[in-house]
């Protein structure tokens, strides 16, 4: 039986919305916000909770190696970073990079995502980034981001 193709990265979104939600990270009334800018990046996924700690989440389906660098940097701007990787594409290897690098991972299937390893504590705790400001001025929230990823993701899976 051939493989199917992977989704497009925007797929991801709604299953790791609800996975957040399911682990209680934050709620659909927490601010969060996609493509936040993050000095000459952007970061996929930045959630703020309701005890205003900054989750920030780097959505990848192929490169699990450059998903785990990226989610390294990000460390920097939160105050926890998590890799959400599409589940054909963790392996052993993404594990141990993961957890060398001290983010989160996130196994993502069809509906939610798996916590496979929570991520280090903050590099800067309690220091306040252009990302967290970002995020708190805006007024987008999970529910918000939620409602748009329902398109995207009935569209992807198809």
């Amino acid at each position: 039986m051939p493989r199917r193709a992977a989704p497009p990265e925007a797929a991801l979104l709604l299953p790791v919305l609800r996975g957040v939600l399911r682990m209680q990270l934050a709620s659909q009334m927490s601010k969060a916000d996609i493509e936040v800018r993050w000095h000459q990046k952007r970061l996929d996924l930045a959630v703020l909770s309701d005890d205003e700690s900054l989750m920030v989440v780097e959505l990848k389906v192929g490169d699990w190696r450059r998903a785990v660098d990226q989610a390294f940097v990000n460390r920097w701007a939160a105050d926890s970073s998590w890799v959400a990787l599409w589940h054909e594409k963790v392996t052993g290897a993404a594990y141990e990079a993961a957890q060398e690098a001290g983010v989160g991972l996130l196994i993502v299937t069809k509906r939610t995502v798996y916590p496979a390893l929570r991520p280090d504590r903050p590099v800067r705790p309690g220091e306040v980034t252009s990302v967290f400001d970002s995020v708190k001025r805006g007024t987008t929230r999970i529910r918000d981001l939620l409602a748009d990823a329902r398109v995207v993701h009935g569209a992807a899976f198809a």
